[in-house]
């Protein structure tokens, strides 16, 4: 059953997940960032030379995602290739996104694996399926953002941690090897080489490319190389890996995968990793009041656990790139967004995100509007089974909570609470059907409250053509931009297919509390969930990515390129524009005269000292479709006003252009 969820997760997931180019702004932003460390050989800085606006640093996120992005190209050979390698192949898509799906069935399968020990298969089976069906959560599983490999290893670390302090616990086996005594369990080797793989490589790399300098007498410096920081680290790696060797109980090893996931969290986005997991071991032990579990929680190792896989990285940024980066990352991307508000829709009360988990569970809306209460109501410290409610009640509550209070907001922050509420809809189904709620109840409940909040998501979602659009900014953020959305493509109209769903799954949703039907009610509402999930990813995104992705105008440009044309982007600041020419534009081994980036200030006088350094240059644009006879007008000549046309319309934002200037 296992395999069945974790490759079942996969076969949602994974087909078609390349066959699309990425979506502007944030796919080709740190796609980018990543193919930067693999050009430049370099794992521990993170660059993005790709405006006059920015620095070339790019300190504002952790360093995990580009990690796995980074070795990717470098695995397949992507990024430092002939021009146009990246535009006119999918490889880069794969190669990005995959690794993505798997931590998304990372989190769908710890979902099931805590809920079928702790409460029943059935449940077990039922919340991995809310889970890897609701729309935020496969949405982010499918974009190669920083968010996945966040949350699918902090899901996977609150519910080993779960599985630690409320499953039965068992003595582990015990085997010498080179005289040297461990315990003797697949799953003490899994932590062992998932360890091994996350501390050792940046250890290594940390101590050789790293370089210290200390100040010594006078003015003189001392450079030392990064061994001698790295040395702690290593020091505490051998003792944590001794620590382990000892581990006598099972619930040792799940409490460190916990503690290691939690390290992999803060290396993806950073202190809330770490945080929230805390919240809600902290809050749970207060809800219940079993203090003693502190004596299970093996506080030390999982110290040592958490610094040696997450501190290594942060510390060799400190020692390059000193205050600033910590300023950036910790100060303005950290304290500023929670505290003050920063670039995101800081308008928002605590009821903010009530609207977008409907959004974001459809069409399981219904299904958490009356579980969440339901399962917060039944929540105990007597049980098994009440404990883990508990557990995951927090959960969502501070996973919500925490979102709420942030002064920034964008609508992806929910998403730590969606496995939370996916594991209490399949408690709150398996109680349906197995006689525990009362059929009567639940009917009325799910009818009189379920339904209509299920009825007004659908009415957002379809109350016109653009209206789909909502399900875009669970991973998309054109709503900072644009409150009303970009403009919408009027060839595709998808307000019958999530009306069929919504119908669909309303009869189902109705009827799962019936007796008599309510099994098979539960089977076709979870079959209408997965038949929604691959429209959604297989069909909408597909269609839509044209106009939300720069990858096919590229693609023109580079069939279309002869020796010696260049490319211009005019008022353009989208990211996809730099990551699908390889940075051809605004690469820092060009002249400053020589970058064809402009944008924001002095925009136009620049352009237009370009153009006119580059007389008779064939040149291709990229810029926005409203801006085509903008340029015409600031062609310094009169052939550039002539020759100039559009190539490629077919992104209904943006266009390819060309001219001889």
């Amino acid at each position: 059953m296992h395999l069945v969820v974790l490759f079942g997760c996969l076969l949602i997931y994974i087909p078609f997940c390349g066959s699309y180019g990425f979506w502007d702004c944030w796919e080709g932003h740190y796609a980018e960032v990543a193919r930067q460390m693999r050009v430049r050989g370099d794992w521990i800085s993170l660059w993005w030379p790709g405006s006059p606006m920015d620095r070339a640093e790019f300190w504002s996120k952790p360093v995990f995602t580009f990690w796995v992005e980074g070795i990717m190209f470098k695995l397949f050979g992507i990024g430092n290739g002939p021009p146009g390698q990246i535009a006119l192949s999918s490889a880069t898509e794969w190669a990005c996104r995959v690794p993505m799906a798997l931590f998304g069935a990372l989190g769908v399968w710890s979902v099931f694996y805590a809920t079928s020990r702790l409460l029943s298969r059935r449940a077990g089976v039922l919340a991995a399926l809310v889970c890897a069906t609701a729309p935020m959560y496969f949405f982010i599983s499918r974009q190669a953002i920083t968010d996945i490999p966040f949350v699918g290893p902090m899901t996977a670390a609150l519910c080993f941690g779960a599985l630690a302090l409320l499953d039965e616990d068992a003595d582990l086996p015990r085997r010498k090897t080179w005289k040297i005594e461990h315990p003797h369990t697949p799953m003490f080797y899994a932590f062992l080489g998932a360890f091994l793989i996350l501390t050792v490589p940046q250890l290594i790399i940390d101590s050789v490319d790293l370089r210290l300098v200390l100040p010594w007498f006078g003015h003189r410096k001392v450079i030392t190389p990064g061994i001698v920081p790295m040395l702690p680290y290593i020091g505490l790696w051998g003792w944590f890996l001794w620590r382990m060797a000892h581990a006598t109980k099972r619930s040792q090893i799940q409490l460190n995968f916990a503690y290691m996931l939690c390290g992999v969290a803060a290396l993806a986005k950073g202190l809330v990793g770490i945080g929230l997991p805390g919240l809600v071991l902290v809050a749970f032990l207060a809800a219940s009041w079993d203090w003693k579990q502190l004596r299970r929680l093996d506080i030390v190792s999982g110290i040592l656990n958490v610094v040696v896989v997450a501190f290594p990285w942060y510390h060799a940024m400190l020692i390059r790139h000193g205050p600033p980066f910590w300023n950036e990352l910790m100060g303005d991307n950290h304290w500023r967004r929670l505290a003050i508000g920063r670039h995101g829709d800081n308008q928002g009360k605590f009821n903010y995100y009530i609207r977008e988990l409907g959004y974001a569970l459809f069409p399981w809306t219904a299904v958490a509007a009356v579980a969440v209460p339901a399962a917060l109501v039944r929540a105990r410290p007597t049980t098994t089974r009440g404990k883990y409610l508990l557990f995951v009640g927090l959960w969502a509550v501070l996973g919500y909570a925490l979102v709420s209070a942030s002064m920034t907001k964008f609508h992806h922050y929910i998403l730590p609470a969606i496995p939370a509420i996916a594991i209490i809809c399949g408690w709150f189904l398996d109680e349906l059907m197995s006689g525990e709620i009362p059929a009567q109840t639940a009917t009325v409940a799910l009818v009189l409250f379920g339904l209509p909040i299920l009825g007004m998501v659908t009415w957002d979602l379809t109350q016109s053509i653009q209206a789909p659009q909502r399900l875009l900014w669970l991973f998309d953020y054109d709503y900072i931009n644009n409150p009303r959305g970009r403009t919408w493509p009027e060839q595709f109209d998808y307000r019958v297919w999530i009306l069929a769903f919504a119908a669909l799954a309303a009869v189902a949703t109705a009827l799962v509390s019936w007796p008599k039907i309510r099994r098979y009610a539960a089977v076709g509402l979870c079959t209408i969930a997965i038949g929604f999930t691959y429209f959604a990813l297989d069909k909408m995104i597909i269609e839509l990515s044209p106009h939300w992705s720069q990858k096919h105008l590229l693609q023109t440009y580079y069939k279309m390129k002869q020796p010696g044309d260049r490319i211009v982007a005019w008022q353009m600041y989208w990211r996809g524009e730099t990551f699908y020419t390889e940075n051809e534009l605004f690469d820092p081994k060009l002249p400053r005269e020589e970058k064809s980036v402009f944008c924001f200030e002095r925009n136009v006088e620049n352009l237009q000292e370009w153009m006119k350094k580059h007389q008779g240059v064939h040149t291709y644009f990229v810029i926005e479709k409203t801006r085509v006879e903008s340029l015409r007008s600031l062609m310094p000549f009169p052939q550039g006003k002539q020759t100039l046309k559009v190539v490629d319309d077919t992104n209904n934002k943006f266009v390819l252009a060309v001219a001889t200037i």
